[in-house]
C-alpha cells in the first residue's frame, strides 16, 4: 500500500485519490522557490535561471552581460590600449560606452525577472507531469497513524 507523507497508510479510498496524494507529496518535494531563483540571481548572474532548469536563458543573460563588457572596453578605450602603443589616440567612445551600459542593465534586468518566471514555468510543467493540472476535483483520504485516524482531504485545483 502507499505510504503517506507522515506515515499513515491508506485505508481503501479511490485509486485517483492515491495517485492525487502521492503526486502533490512528489510536488513538494520537487518543486522549487521563485523567491529563491530571484535569490541566487541578484547573488550571481545567470545563477537563478541555471536553479531553474533554463540554460539558454542563462546562457542568454551571460552573453548580453559580455557583451556589454566588450562595449565598455571599447568606449573606455581599453581594447584600443591593449592593441594599440600610442595611449594618446586612445579616445572615449560614447556610442559605446551607451550600447555597453544598455547591455549590461538590460541583460542584468532580464536575469532578474527571467528566473522567477522560469522557476514558476518549471513549477507548472511539474504539476502537468504529475497530473496535478487538470480540472477541480475533491477526494477524500482515509488515514491511520501510530495513535491515530480521520479523513484528509485533498483537492486539485
Amino acid at each position: 500500500m502507499p505510504r503517506l507523507a507522515h506515515g499513515a497508510d491508506f485505508l481503501g479510498g479511490s485509486e485517483a485519490a492515491r495517485e492525487l496524494w502521492a503526486g502533490q507529496t512528489e510536488y513538494e518535494r520537487e518543486r522549487k522557490s521563485p523567491a529563491l531563483g530571484f535569490a541566487l540571481e541578484l547573488a550571481l548572474p545567470s545563477l537563478g535561471n541555471f536553479y531553474a532548469r533554463a540554460p539558454e536563458e542563462a546562457t542568454l543573460t551571460l552573453t548580453g552581460l559580455l557583451i556589454g563588457g566588450f562595449f565598455l572596453a571599447d568606449g573606455y578605450g581599453l581594447l584600443c590600449e591593449a592593441v594599440s602603443r600610442d595611449d594618446a589616440s586612445c579616445k572615449h567612445k560614447t556610442f559605446s560606452l551607451v550600447q555597453g551600459w544598455i547591455f549590461l542593465v538590460g541583460s542584468r534586468l532580464y536575469g532578474l525577472t527571467s528566473a522567477p518566471m522560469n522557476v514558476s514555468r518549471y513549477n507548472r510543467a511539474l504539476r502537468a507531469r504529475l497530473g496535478l493540472d487538470s480540472s477541480s476535483t475533491m477526494n477524500v483520504l482515509p488515514w491511520l497513524g501510530a495513535d491515530t485516524a480521520g479523513l484528509a482531504l485533498a483537492l486539485r485545483f
